[in-house]
């Protein structure tokens, strides 16, 4: 049996809540600056595809830890490292979730236990509203306390490509989250 996480603080699930596929995020280090435009594009273009997976491979077993549905929510591209020269981008979908069963930094105890039974490593950040969890391949995601609900950020490592591209990956316009 595992030793308690410090995120549980007391709070205790039922049976193991969803499986989380594994996502493989190809492209993380594609090296787009020395003129590959096309396999750049194909690594950006992949990393919404495999965070939109990831969220909705996610969005079960959260939902069941708190007994709520997302409800909403927006993704969009956003660029790595800074400006004038960026280095690439990376894909952030943030689900919504309201009217929480259980609320506050419960909710994000709970999140953090259900992340951690799925293999997530988290990261202690010293506020008991965020939980951070990783995995090996450079996805995050965050769970943040809302008032009435919680926000999850899933967020892809960057790909690598010249500024051009990065930049005209984070002028597409965001879309809605796919929620199932």
């Amino acid at each position: 049996m595992r030793g308690r996480s410090a995120w549980r603080g007391g709070v205790r699930r039922g049976a193991a809540l969803g499986t989380v596929a594994v996502v493989t995020l190809a492209g993380c280090a594609v090296g787009g600056g020395d003129g590959d435009d096309d396999a750049a594009r194909s690594a950006l273009e992949q990393l919404e595809t495999d965070v939109d997976a990831l969220v909705l491979d996610l969005l079960p077993g959260l939902a069941d830890t708190w007994g709520a549905e997302a409800s909403s929510g927006r993704a969009s591209y956003e660029i790595c490292g800074m400006e004038p020269s960026p280095s690439g981008a990376r894909y952030r979908s943030t689900p919504q979730f309201r009217n929480l069963q259980v609320g506050g930094d419960r909710a994000v105890a709970a999140a953090a236990d259900f992340l951690e039974t799925e293999g997530w490593q988290l990261e202690q950040v010293g506020n008991p509203d965020i939980v951070v969890a990783h995995r090996d391949d450079g996805t995050e995601v965050r769970v943040t306390a809302i008032p009435n609900g919680a926000s999850v950020q899933v967020t892809s490592p960057c790909a690598d490509s010249d500024g051009d591209l990065a930049r005209e990956f984070f002028e597409r316009p965001s879309k809605d989250v796919p929620l199932g």
